[in-house]
């Protein structure tokens, strides 16, 4: 593997409230034919933010899928604590091994492709006694498309965001990530409209932040006495950018033909996925953790001529 930039790393410390559809699975490898165990479930994780005397409550939820064999034919140390998890409810934990993942799915409802971000980690332990709640990223790729304003259904300026990519472990296709900046933050909002152009390589920490919305929708068709409002909640999950790296270059730094071969074969993918969802008649049962958005199928970079015009 090369030495390029894809750090993935995730630091969770909070409450565990719930976990959702935590089971032990068993079934047969399709490579090996060997029958295998493994446990699935999404961990709800409750973390106290910010400011110790009015911290502000934020809800992560992360999913996790371990086998109880590893590659190398041990018993996975990680394996028991998870199939015990019912001992960790309502108790501070730390879940390790945390970084951002992609999943995309074919929606037949919009017929479009949609991309969300998840959290997936690799073990739970008990959190120390004087730590503190986090819920913090550490996270490293190239710029997909450049920092842009987020408004509302007025058009008011809610927050600025910007697409990341990085190979994935293999290096034959992209994880892509969504992370925003507050709009009162001018001089992260400055240096990166500046400096964070497309296809650059870049590094990113910060911090998962929920925000609820309180939405009232009246009845517009009314046209004699009190017209009725549903008021509900929404949830805005974001990967919030506290802190960035200059632009990075050198060995590290995404070469323009690794980044439009990484485009080629992400957009592949996606088509695959859109094919193969089209044989289907169901809707896939849509996921919510991290930051959640409808994405372009198509990327930026289409071929290395395209991408040598955008650098």
């Amino acid at each position: 593997m090369s030495e390029i930039e894809k750090i993935n790393k995730c630091y969770f410390t909070g409450t565990l409230v719930d976990v959702k559809d935590g089971k032990e699975l068993e079934y047969t490898d399709k490579k090996t034919g060997a029958q295998v165990k493994a446990f699935a479930g999404t961990f709800v994780l409750k973390c106290l933010l910010g400011d110790k005397e009015n911290p502000k409550e934020t809800l992560v939820e992360l999913h996790n899928f371990t086998k109880e064999i590893t590659q190398a034919g041990k018993v996975n140390k990680a394996y028991a604590a998870l199939v015990g998890y019912e001992s960790y409810i309502g108790k501070r934990v730390v879940l390790g091994g945390a970084s951002i993942a992609e999943k995309r799915f074919y929606s037949t409802k919009s017929g479009q492709l949609i991309s969300i971000n998840q959290f997936s980690f690799s073990f739970i332990g008990n959190a120390k006694a004087d730590s503190q709640d986090s819920a913090t990223f550490d996270f490293s790729g190239f710029v997909k498309r450049e920092l842009h304003e987020v408004t509302d259904a007025q058009g008011e300026l809610v927050k600025y965001a910007i697409t990341l990519a990085q190979a994935n472990y293999k290096e034959d296709d992209l994880v892509v990530v969504d992370f925003t900046v507050p709009k009162d933050n001018a001089e992260s909002i400055n240096y990166m409209t500046k400096n964070y152009t497309t296809a650059s390589t870049v590094h990113i920490t910060g911090e998962f932040q929920t925000t609820v919305e309180v939405v009232e929708n009246k009845d517009e068709d009314v046209v004699f006495g009190t017209a009725a409002t549903k008021v509900y909640n929404r949830v805005h999950k974001d990967l919030v950018i506290k802190s960035g790296d200059k632009v990075i270059t050198g060995e590290t730094q995404y070469p323009k033909a690794l980044i439009a071969t990484l485009a080629k074969n992400y957009n592949a993918n996606g088509e695959a996925i859109v094919e193969e969802a089209k044989t289907r008649t169901t809707e896939p049962v849509k996921g919510n953790a991290g930051a959640s958005h409808l994405r372009d199928n198509e990327s930026n970079f289409s071929d290395e001529d395209s991408l040598a015009g955008l650098l």
